[in-house]
């Protein structure tokens, strides 16, 4: 995965963080959920399954991370609203800590993924209204991604 503008502050506070809202969603905190966020916190890029389990296992003392674990923890994280899961282009995937609410721009040219405030799409919103009204299909700006060109790759 591209990096791309930091999710992150502060490591530790971004765990503490994410354990709360895990307690509170009735979940199970264990020293393996708790080394997989400290893995997303400390990243500023959008993580793979596999990078996950490939960090948490170079982090620990003992033993590995065992695959199939942290995949299905991580789509427990995603629907606890603890982690984004972001398609993007080309079939990729990856996960993040949530934090702020945020859009990504994905380039087509160089693949750099950016964080994009979600505010430069607020006049979008009677679209939104209008689309769930009718379709009854909501957007999530948080977990969509825009597809188009960096800065350098537009020459600027």
């Amino acid at each position: 995965m591209q990096p791309h503008a930091p999710h992150h502050q502060d490591t530790e506070a971004l765990v503490a963080q994410a354990v709360a809202r895990l307690r509170v969603a009735g979940e199970r905190i264990t020293p393996a959920r708790r080394d997989m966020l400290t893995v997303l916190a400390g990243s500023p890029e959008h993580l793979s399954a596999d990078e996950v389990v490939s960090r948490m296992t170079d982090s620990r003392q003992t033993g590995t991370a065992h695959r199939t674990t942290v995949y299905r923890t991580l789509e427990r994280f995603a629907a606890a609203g603890i982690v984004v899961h972001q398609r993007l282009p080309g079939g990729a995937t990856g996960y993040h800590l949530r934090t702020d609410s945020h859009l990504h721009g994905h380039c087509v040219g160089c693949q750099a993924v950016v964080a994009l405030p979600t505010e430069v799409l607020e006049e979008i919103a009677p679209a939104r209204e209008r689309m769930r009204a009718t379709s009854g299909f909501e957007i999530d700006l948080h977990g969509s991604t825009l597809l188009g060109r960096c800065g350098d790759c537009r020459g600027r």
